[in-house]
């Protein structure tokens, strides 16, 4: 599924066009296998995404959320062409909360 969803984002695209792309990931204690690989994941597919769009503007979010209750329902690194920023924050992304264990 991930290879098929960077063929598509990679190779459908018009001749030229800049490309935002938003992560929204789970945080919640459940979630801290998926959170490292979402880590890997979104290094992986954005510098992919440069390498293959190097004229136009590529821009990365991340949309981390957890349950009411806990420290924070939702935290948002916002939409940029500094891709080390979106990948700054993933690092700095744990999982907790939720009520409920790996």
């Amino acid at each position: 599924m991930h290879a098929l969803l960077l063929s598509a984002l990679l190779t459908s695209a018009p001749a030229h066009a800049d490309l935002d792309v938003a992560f929204v990931l789970d945080t919640t204690g459940s979630m801290s296998g998926e959170l490292n690989e979402a880590r890997q994941r979104v290094r992986q597919l954005g510098e992919a995404l440069r390498a293959a769009r190097p004229q136009e503007r590529v821009r990365l979010g991340v949309v981390a959320y957890r349950d009411r209750g806990d420290a924070y329902v939702t935290r948002v690194s916002g939409l940029t062409s500094d891709i080390e920023t979106s990948f700054g924050f993933l690092a700095g992304l744990s999982a907790g909360g939720g009520g409920d264990g790996p």
